[in-house]
């Protein structure tokens, strides 16, 4: 039984891998920075109660939610990307679809860790937020 789990598991995974493009190095930096990104969210809501997502700063279920279903989203685009370079024969929009999430994600990481009280290198604070004032005026990047 542990045996038939464990294939089916393994087969659904590896499906999942393939229609996402593969499993290659872009895929899992993404996967590792959603799950880091995820953590410190949590870490943040849930002990600190700094979270700026919630009106008290306290853990809630629904918020919770509605960030995994963001990440869902986030992985949905990369097979879209993926599908669409199928289309064109090539690897650019996936890679740029990577590339783009991963940088939301490595901002988002930085802005939990700055509501922790992690003290972040000015030349780091100042990308960050150099980046999230230029998504700020794009109004196609708002929530």
């Amino acid at each position: 039984m542990k045996e038939k789990i464990c294939a089916g598991l393994g087969m659904l995974g590896g499906m999942l891998a393939a229609a996402l493009g593969g499993w290659d190095t872009g895929l899992r930096v993404l996967l590792c920075l959603m799950a880091a990104d995820f953590c410190t969210g949590l870490v943040n809501a849930a002990v600190f109660h700094r979270s700026p997502k919630t009106g008290d700063g306290r853990l809630d279920s629904r918020r919770c939610f509605q960030g995994v279903c963001r990440k869902a989203e986030m992985l949905v685009f990369v097979g879209a990307a993926h599908a669409m370079d199928l289309l064109l024969e090539s690897t650019f929009l996936r890679s740029a679809v990577l590339v783009g999430f991963c940088a939301s994600e490595v901002i988002s990481l930085t802005e939990n860790a700055g509501c922790m009280g992690l003290p972040l290198p000015a030349a780091w604070k100042n990308a960050v937020s150099l980046l999230n004032r230029k998504s700020e005026t794009d109004p196609q990047e708002k929530e």
